[in-house]
This record gives structure tokens, C-alpha cells and sequence, in this order.
């Protein structure tokens, strides 16, 4: 996804910052939702980071609720019904 089409899904970003001062371009804060949005050099979806106040839910679990080594299991088993 493109910068203006995750602006558009999730509403106006609190805040849009450079994380480093060698990022290529500025990564989007959703802070009521607690998502990060970081976009590669052509403004594309690079990855999602989700701090606490966040609840992402897989499958109807609460990725929250698991320890570490139980997320990584249950999306290696999830990943193999794909």
C-alpha cells in the first residue's frame, strides 16, 4: 500500500516523523490505534510495528496474550493453512 492509501484506511496520522535522519522517508504514528507505518524509499508499506496500547488479533487470537516463543509458533502453524 501506498502512503495515501493507508492514510485513507486508517484516518490522518497524529504524527509523521523520520525515525533517523537516514531514513529514506517518514514513517506514520497512528497513536490511538498504536501503530507505526514505516515506508520504504518509494513511499510503499515496509513494515508495521505495534506498541502497547495496540491489540492485534490472528485468527481470533490476541497476538498479545502469547509468549514469544508461542507466536512464533502458532504463525508457523497458521502459515501452513495458507
Amino acid at each position: 500500500m501506498t502512503v495515501d492509501q493507508v492514510r485513507a484506511l486508517l484516518g490522518a496520522p497524529s504524527s509523521s516523523f523520520k525515525r533517523s535522519p537516514l531514513s529514506k522517508h517518514p514513517l506514520d504514528l497512528f497513536e490511538n490505534a498504536g501503530l507505526f507505518v514505516s515506508y520504504d524509499s518509494k513511499g510503499s508499506v515496509e513494515a508495521l510495528e505495534f506498541d502497547d496500547r495496540a491489540e492485534t488479533i490472528f485468527n481470533g487470537i490476541i497476538l498479545q496474550t502469547l509468549s514469544p516463543k508461542e507466536v512464533m509458533s502458532f504463525l508457523q502453524n497458521a502459515r501452513a493453512d495458507f
